[in-house]
Parts: structure tokens; C-alpha cells; sequence
């Protein structure tokens, strides 16, 4: 119709193109949302609840791959676990020598030597034999190099009491190590409800796979959203913008628009003729944006009733075809019961600018009526060659198709 008026219809269906997709946009999002029952601004909660899931899974991986291991190998693991005990063995009788040693060195270590001559002297005094000189001073001598061996003896003990303890200690920690393997491996090998441990182990990390999968889901619904919300923006802010412009253009220079102008002449002109008051044809655009179209008559009574809506209609169509009477487009218009219910002077009206018109445009005005609706006039009364058909109810050559459905 705005192209029909002589304005740019382009325009206006480039607006409805962007609308619609505008409104396609919308709707996906609706769609994701409700889908999958998110809230756009609930994006980086989920990227939360993506990491707390993430590491639910690799606990329950970390702890599947024990259960495996049991359950795939059960009889390595009694090796395992009979080869722990025999290195704990080995350990426990090395470190029982190693604590043997440890005590005998300890013991060994001397200060001093522990032969004291000044008993050895009040001994011979008591039995009145005399206690030699020489062997005074040669039991002096010997003291003294036996001082020095065993002071030397200390240090060759010392040192190898020092290696011993840093062997026993390493030991140490090894059976420490084997004694927590051992009990984790003997647990698993006594634990008669490992089987069932292990289905609702299998169970869960099913369940927070699903409960991944589906967060990962959501997160993919999250991009999706936003690049739509870009999309929409962007047609908002740019094309629809632009076009409303255009539209806005298009509005404000209706005085230009000669094929507008020409039609909005002509309706007046036919609704003077028929309904002898004023009347005009306007367009203006809504708060959506989009073109309406309008009338309006100077009664008006009129303006509110339906039978003169009815010949506003016949007389927009009619300018319609008088103004593209001379380019390729319809030649005819179809009207049901135009004349119905109408005063005698309007009907005589309407039917002579009818006449008037289809003659002077080489246009055809198809309209059906009943008999008694026709206007009472001897010069409008029809000829033969203008009455098309007579509908009856004989034969279907009085129907209007010619045919029964």
C-alpha cells in the first residue's frame, strides 16, 4: 500500500524485514532460556559451577582409578602387597642390626683409660712388698699410648655411630612409607564392600559427567545469547535505525509525492460527488514506528457509520485504478453489496460517478446486489450487456462460479 501510494515501499519493507529478525532474535533467546532455564546474567555463576564440577570429577577419577586397580588386578595387588611385607621384613632385621650396633659403639666410647695405678700401689703396701720404681714408670708410659689409642678408637666410633644413625633413620622413614602402603593395599584387598563402593562410585561420576555436559551446555547457550544480543543491538543502532530515517524522510515530504498527491485528489473528488461533503486521505506513523493509514470527512456522524466506511473503501479503490489506469496494473475492481442498505439519492449517486468513471478510465467496477438494492432511476437502470450473471438457486448456471462445490 505505501508503495501503491507512490512512496518508497522498499523502505518500509526493509523496516518489517529488520523487524522481524529483530523479533527472530528475541524469540531464539526466549528459547535458549527457556530451555535450558537460565538467566543471561547468570553466566559467570555457571563458569563457577563448571570449576566446582570439574574438580567433583577428577576427585571421583582419583578415586575410580584405586578402585580399578583393585578390581582389574586384584592378584597383582596380593603381590604387591606380599612383596611390601618381605621388604618390611628385610627393613625391620636390618634396622634390629643397625640398632644392635648403634648400642655396642655407644658402650665402647671411652674417656678415659680404666687401670688406676694408686690402687695398684695401697695393694702392695697392705701385703708390705715394695712396688718397683721401673714398673711405676713403664706403667706411665703405657697409660699414655693407651690414652692416645683410645682417644683415636672414640673418633673411628663416633664416626661410624654418626653413619649408623643416619642409616637407621632412613630406614625409618622407608618402613614408614611401606607400612601406609601396605594398609592402604590390605584394606582394599579385605574390604568385602568394594564392589558396591565401586558401582556408586561409577554412579556418581555418571551423574556429575551429565551435570558437566549440561553446565558446558548452558555456558555454550550463554555465547549464543550474546552474540544474538550483539546481532540485535547492531541492527537496532545501525540498518533499523537508518530506515527509520529514510521512513521519517519519506513522511515529511508527502507534499512531493505527485502519484500521492494525484490518488488523495482523486478520493475527495469521488466522495464529494457521492456523499457531497469534503474528505481526505492522510498517512502518519505510530508509536511502533510503522505507517497507518486514514481518513477523515468533515460530517462527522458519517465518519462513524459503517455503510459510508463501506463507500470509502469503493472510492479509494476506484483512485487506485484511475491512477494507474495508464501503466500495468489490475483494470478491475470486485465490491460485495455496495449498494446495500443506501438512500436512493446516494445509490443514484454512486452508481452515475461509477459509470462516469469506468468510461473515462477504461476501467471495469464488478459489484453484486440484490434486485431491490439496485438505485430506482431510469436512466442508471442496467443494460443487458452490463448485467453479468442472475443468481439463482435452479441450476448451477445461476450460481455464481457456475459450479457446485
Amino acid at each position: 500500500m505505501f508503495s501503491l501510494l507512490g512512496f518508497k515501499g522498499d523502505v518500509l519493507s526493509r523496516k518489517y524485514d529488520l523487524e522481524e529478525a529483530i523479533k527472530e532474535q528475541s524469540k531464539a533467546i526466549k528459547d535458549k532460556e527457556r530451555d535450558l532455564n537460565i538467566s543471561s546474567n547468570d553466566k559467570d555463576k555457571t563458569v563457577g559451577q563448571i570449576q566446582l564440577k570439574t574438580q567433583e570429577i577428577n576427585k571421583l577419577s582419583t578415586d575410580l582409578d584405586d578402585f580399578n586397580f583393585f578390581i582389574k588386578d586384584q592378584e597383582t595387588i596380593s603381590t604387591l602387597v606380599e612383596e611390601i611385607e618381605n621388604n618390611i621384613s628385610e627393613l625391620n632385621n636390618k634396622l634390629y642390626r643397625i640398632e644392635f650396633d648403634i648400642n655396642k659403639l655407644r658402650k665402647s666410647i671411652r674417656d678415659e683409660f680404666a687401670f688406676d695405678i694408686n690402687k695398684v700401689n695401697e695393694l702392695f703396701n697392705e701385703v708390705n712388698v715394695l712396688f718397683p720404681a721401673e714398673f711405676l714408670r713403664s706403667y706411665e708410659e703405657l697409660s699414655d699410648f693407651n690414652k692416645k689409642i683410645t682417644t683415636e678408637r672414640n673418633r673411628e666410633i663416633k664416626r661410624t655411630l654418626s653413619e649408623k644413625e643416619i642409616e637407621q633413620s632412613e630406614i625409618i622413614k622407608k618402613l614408614q612409607v611401606l607400612n601406609e602402603r601396605k594398609v592402604k593395599y590390605t584394606h582394599l584387598i579385605h574390604d568385602t564392600s568394594i564392589f558396591k563402593k565401586y558401582k556408586a562410585y561409577q554412579q556418581d561420576m555418571l551423574k556429575a559427567e551429565s551435570e558437566l555436559m549440561y553446565l558446558k551446555a548452558k555456558l555454550i547457550a550463554f555465547d549464543f545469547i550474546e552474540e544474538r544480543v550483539r546481532e540485535i543491538s547492531l541492527l537496532k543502532e545501525n540498518e533499523l535505525k537508518e530506515t527509520k530515517v529514510e521512513i521519517e524522510t519519506e513522511l515529511s515530504n508527502t507534499l512531493s509525492n505527485d502519484k500521492y498527491s494525484a490518488i488523495r485528489s482523486t478520493f475527495s473528488e469521488i466522495i464529494h460527488d457521492i456523499l457531497q461533503v469534503p474528505a481526505i486521505i492522510s498517512i502518519s506513523k505510530n508509536n511502533a514506528d510503522n505507517i497507518e493509514f486514514a481518513y477523515s470527512i468533515e460530517n462527522s456522524a458519517q465518519q462513524r457509520g459503517y455503510t459510508y466506511n463501506k463507500l470509502l473503501c469503493v472510492a479509494f479503490d476506484l483512485s487506485i485504478l484511475i491512477n494507474y489506469a495508464s501503466q500495468s496494473y489490475f483494470k478491475f475492481v470486485y465490491h460485495d453489496d455496495a449498494f446495500g442498505n443506501e438512500d436512493n439519492r446516494l445509490k443514484i449517486r454512486l452508481m452515475s460517478t461509477i459509470k462516469r468513471l469506468c468510461l473515462k478510465y477504461d476501467i471495469q467496477y464488478i459489484f453484486t446486489a440484490i434486485q431491490d438494492d439496485l438505485p430506482n432511476a431510469k436512466d442508471l437502470i442496467l443494460a443487458k450487456d452490463e448485467i453479468v450473471l442472475e443468481l439463482n438457486d435452479k441450476d448451477d448456471n445461476g450460481k455464481l462460479f457456475l459450479m457446485s462445490f
